[in-house]
């Protein structure tokens, strides 16, 4: 039994996103980072499947004008460390170091037709 989806564009990748799951993006670049337990609102939609057997696509062109996702930030957090090392033979150079990679838990709760949403957060990229 396929769960309705959607196929959502965030944060430079395209993600499958199925209502009542949870993802870890990279974290919003270039932008604040709501509040915890903040209702966030994405409209870059390029694909919607809204019934289980799959009768019902719509594809945008580029993106779907009607429909939003809405999720709840859950969590922040780093990632696993990363460790980089350099080298240069025969010339007594080494260099280390590492980095962690920020994250964002949501929470994608429903799929909604675009009516009205003024107490909502809406992230375009």
């Amino acid at each position: 039994m396929l769960l309705p989806y959607g196929i959502l564009e965030m944060c430079g990748r395209q993600f499958w996103i199925e209502p009542t799951r949870y993802y870890d993006i990279l974290q919003f670049a270039n932008r604040s980072v709501p509040s915890m337990s903040k209702t966030l609102l994405f409209n870059k939609i390029l694909l919607l499947n809204e019934n289980k057997k799959g009768l019902n696509i719509k594809i945008g062109h580029p993106f779907l004008d009607d429909t939003i996702f809405r999720a709840k930030l859950v969590d922040q957090g780093l990632g696993s460390k990363v460790q980089i090392f350099k080298m240069k033979s025969k010339k007594k150079f080494r260099k280390r170091f590492g980095y962690r990679t920020q994250y964002v838990r949501l929470h994608f709760d429903s799929i909604l037709e675009i009516k009205s949403f003024k107490n909502y957060h809406l992230l375009t990229e």
